[in-house]
């Protein structure tokens, strides 16, 4: 469908989230339908009057040849220097070039607004690069990762995901940014929202009304603010949202939290990322030596990551 219409060339880029191998698997096909597929380290693409140097999102075995043996706030340092390698010698070939460079990417940089639902890509903030660094070495950089559409700086871009991807998300407005690469003038073009989705809060006698007064066809979301517990008005709920032809995605109780210090408060286990539980694990069986504690989590975040990606070691 895509090749019938007035997109007349391609380029899919691999994310934290996708295979390389299913996309890879496909790469051949698509490419008869000007579909590029970049799933692993990156390419310079050729078009009329710019180079894209398409760049997906960098998996560790692509840099890991930078952070071998060494400390936890070493390894910090080279993982930041290896992306911006990787970069600089995709750069290089095309440096003396008359045609606007353009590159892109599956990382973090600074000023960048998370929406709480993405992933982290490495340990702690071994991702995020300073924004300058893309500003002075490209004339225009689109990445990928956070999911609010957001502009840094002027000549960066997160096209963010063209669907909400969680109750919070749907806050925000779902773009597609079109870029001229003659001018790098831009536009934006709104997302319709296709599927709404609400959250409802409160009650159970305020989320009952507001549920009879919902459109219909949307998704929900209920947070229970009330120490009442029973199925008999939770299957009411759903009652309520079948007559209005909407669907109940999750039913969630919010813990009354007393006027104790932070330290006291008990997290939902669903608010913690994995990396989180593990600290407190580490807490919990008194690992109390620092370099331990680095080398142990460094172990850790690599083990979730290639557990996020599907990929054997």
């Amino acid at each position: 469908e895509l090749s019938k219409s007035d997109c007349k060339e391609c380029v899919i880029l691999a994310g934290n989230h996708d295979s390389p191998h299913l996309l890879a698997s496909s790469k051949e096909i698509l490419s008869l339908l000007s579909i590029k597929v970049v799933e692993r380290e990156g390419e310079a693409i050729e078009f009329d009057d710019f180079i894209l140097l398409a760049v997906p999102y960098l998996r560790e075995k692509t840099i890991s040849s930078f952070i071998s043996n060494q400390s936890y706030k070493e390894s910090e340092t080279k993982y930041i220097q290896a992306i911006k390698n990787h970069y600089l010698s995709l750069h290089k070939k095309y440096e003396k070039t008359n045609k606007k460079i353009f590159s892109s990417g599956h990382l973090s940089v600074t000023g960048a607004k998370k929406s709480d639902s993405e992933r982290e890509l490495y340990i702690g903030n071994l991702s995020t690069i300073n924004s300058s660094f893309f500003e002075e070495l490209f004339d225009y950089t689109f990445l990928g990762h956070f999911h609010k559409a957001q502009k840094i700086g002027k000549n960066i871009r997160y096209s963010g995901s063209v669907i909400p991807l969680s109750f919070k998300e749907a806050k925000f407005a779902k773009k597609v940014f079109i870029t001229n690469s003659k001018d790098l003038s831009q536009k934006e073009i709104k997302i319709p929202i296709f599927k709404e989705l609400l959250e409802l809060r409160g009650t159970i006698e305020e989320i009952e009304e507001n549920l009879k007064n919902i459109k219909e066809h949307i998704w929900c979301k209920i947070v229970i603010e009330d120490k009442t517990k029973g199925e008999s008005f939770i299957e009411k709920f759903y009652k309520i949202a079948k007559e209005k032809e909407a669907k109940i995605l999750a039913v969630k109780y919010e813990k009354e939290q007393k006027n104790t210090s932070n330290a006291d408060i008990k997290e939902r286990i669903e608010t913690l990322t994995p990396i989180d539980i593990f600290k407190r694990k580490l807490k919990e069986e008194n690992i109390t030596q620092k370099e331990t504690i680095q080398n142990l989590l460094k172990i850790y975040e690599k083990i979730v990551n290639e557990a996020a990606i599907g990929e054997e070691e």
